[in-house]
Formats: structure tokens, sequence, C-alpha cells
């Protein structure tokens, strides 16, 4: 199924974009986007022909993007701090706060924490009276990365096997 990503930003215009819908359940959703153009950032070359998986929750301070080559290999974790984030059956909307964290990953484990565009966005987060909020969600990022990544390789599996029957996958993440 065809499914739509709306990202409005603190700085620059809207985003929108085209995917496949994997998973929905109400409050969460996770989507396939297929690169058609490179992405070079932070040392990190995603292909085209690579693709991302998209999961967007309601009610946390972030979603997630789980970067993948075109040989299936899983390149890195990629975290947008957001707000306002609204999952529908056809579309998810959220608000981009600028500070994203990015994972790299080398031969199947997580590296270090990479914050980009903390300073860039900084002013207009205190003008937006964003700060506290934005520390917030770069502490649960920091604190459940491990884990998250951990998990959206399982549930991926699940999805490459053709299991029909993939579980809850909040209850799976242990929430």
């Amino acid at each position: 199924m065809i499914y739509r990503e709306r990202k409005e930003r603190l700085l620059g215009p809207e985003s929108l974009f085209e995917g496949e819908r994997i998973f929905f359940e109400p409050g969460f959703v996770v989507y396939r986007y297929a690169m058609t153009t490179p992405v070079d950032l932070a040392g990190i070359h995603l292909p085209a022909g690579g693709y991302t998986y998209g999961f967007y929750w309601e009610d946390r301070p972030y979603n997630l993007y789980f970067w993948f080559d075109d040989q299936d290999r899983p390149l890195a974790l990629y975290f947008n701090v957001s707000d306002g984030t609204r999952v529908g059956e056809e579309e998810v909307s959220w608000r981009d706060l600028v500070v994203d964290v990015l994972y790299p990953v080398d031969a199947g484990e997580l590296g270090p924490p990479q914050v980009l565009d903390l300073q860039e966005g900084n002013d207009v987060l205190q003008q937006e009276g964003l700060q506290g909020y934005v520390a917030h969600a770069m502490e649960a990022i920091l604190q459940e990365a491990p884990r998250l990544y951990r998990w959206a390789l399982s549930f991926i599996a699940v999805i490459w096997s053709g299991d029909t029957g993939v579980e809850n996958p909040k209850e799976a993440e242990g929430r």
C-alpha cells in the first residue's frame, strides 16, 4: 500500500515522501522508502537503490529511520527529534525539531552516536521554548537506541521472511 510521510520543519519547507506501508496500528506505523538518489551524511553513504524503514510513534519524542544499502546490509540508525506526530492509515505527519542522532552500523554492530545539527538549531529551539523537550528526547534516544536496534533488526527479519503473522511490535518491543 502506498503511504505518505509529511515532514514539517522548524527550519525550511515542508516535504512529502511516498513509500510502502509495512505495518500499521493506531499510534504506530512502519513504512519503507526506496532511495532514488544517493545520500551522504556524516560519513554514511546511502546509495540509490538503498532504502530506509521509518518507524513512527505518536507517543515518543523522536522517529527512527533504519538505513539499508542496495544489498540489504544495515548502514545506520537515524533518529529525528520530533513532535506532533500523527499516524493515519494513509499518511504520517510530524514536525522535525532540527536535531538528529546518527548511529553508524559496522559489521552488524551499532557504532557511537553522532549528534547532528544541534548548533544549527539552537537559536530557533530557544525561540520556540523547545530546548528542554529536545534535551529529554536526546536522553531517550541515547538510552533506547541499542535496544531499538536489536528490536528493529528482528522486526525487519520477520518482514523479509514473508511471515504474515507479524506480532504487535509494541508488545514485542517490551512496552
